[in-house]
């Protein structure tokens, strides 16, 4: 049995850890969205084009096939974690993925945040 004191210890230990993962997590993803920084761009504009026009929340898997469509190769990797990160996005839930090389794994839907109220658009002071 652990007295409290240890207790602390192992808790701040992990916690140490989480941060530090986490850090290395963003360290990556700045790396790998700098080196695809015009193709992510193409995808953030592409996954804004796809919530307008479904008028659901979207996942990258919506930004995926509007590239099919496109006749545009997928060449993200892992900076396609990136193409929801602004902050224009606001995180809806989880599904399932579809395709098969996802394997059903659990992917984020997402959809645009509502501009503030009193924002005109275009308006410095309001959502972009």
């Amino acid at each position: 049995m652990i007295n409290r004191a240890q207790a602390e210890r192992e808790f701040l230990s992990m916690t140490q850890d989480m941060a530090t993962g986490e850090q290395l997590k963003l360290d990556g993803l700045r790396r790998v969205t700098k080196k695809h920084a015009r193709e992510l761009e193409l995808a953030q504009h592409a996954a804004r084009q796809a919530y307008r026009s479904k008028a659901r929340p979207v996942s990258i898997e919506d930004v995926r096939e509007l590239f099919r469509i496109m006749n545009i190769p997928w060449t993200l990797g892992n900076s396609a974690g990136a193409v929801f990160r602004k902050e224009e996005w606001e995180w809806t839930g989880a599904m399932k993925a579809t395709r098969k090389e996802a394997h059903a794994r659990l992917i984020s839907t997402w959809r645009l945040k509502e501009p503030r109220s009193g924002a005109q658009e275009g308006s410095s002071k309001g959502f972009r």
